[in-house]
């Protein structure tokens, strides 16, 4: 394969993975309570109670798990921004 072939096909991956809107996400990434709260530094037992709530980033309950869907929490955390 010539370099600008290669050069090529890198750009097209480039284009096809910024084209691809990330709240759209087929199989999507979920993460565990503790897995929030090392992302966030937010106390686990803070996280449940905002859960209870209501508060916090949106979750779902597998049986007694809880999971957080990566897309939900990064939407949070921009909503959580305060303009300076």
């Amino acid at each position: 394969m010539v370099m600008s072939d290669m050069r090529r096909d890198q750009m097209k991956i480039v284009l096809i993975l910024t084209e691809r809107n990330p709240m759209e996400e087929p199989d999507p990434i979920w993460i565990t309570r503790p897995e929030l709260s090392r992302r966030t530094k937010i106390p686990v037992a803070t996280l449940a109670q905002w859960a209870s709530k209501g508060n916090g980033p949106a979750y779902a309950r597998f049986g007694r798990h809880c999971r957080y869907r990566l897309s939900d929490v990064i939407a949070w955390e921009q909503q959580q921004m305060h303009a300076v």
